[in-house]
């Protein structure tokens, strides 16, 4: 994958959550604007990491 520019992307629009996705080789990366209170549960076998940049976020292990 080369240069994105984030700005040009659309957001895919889902119930309680605008998000853009970045898909690689060997890594998906996510840009979520999530409203309150949404609960979205779901699991996967891979590692993941989570930068949030405002809010709160509450996840199982």
């Amino acid at each position: 994958m080369g240069f994105v520019d984030l700005n040009g992307m659309e957001f895919d629009v889902l119930k309680g959550t605008n998000r853009k996705v970045l898909q690689g080789e060997n890594l998906t990366m996510l840009f979520l604007d999530r409203e309150a209170n949404v609960v979205q549960e779901h699991s996967h076998p891979q590692e993941q990491i989570v930068y949030l940049l405002e809010g709160r976020l509450k996840v199982s292990l």
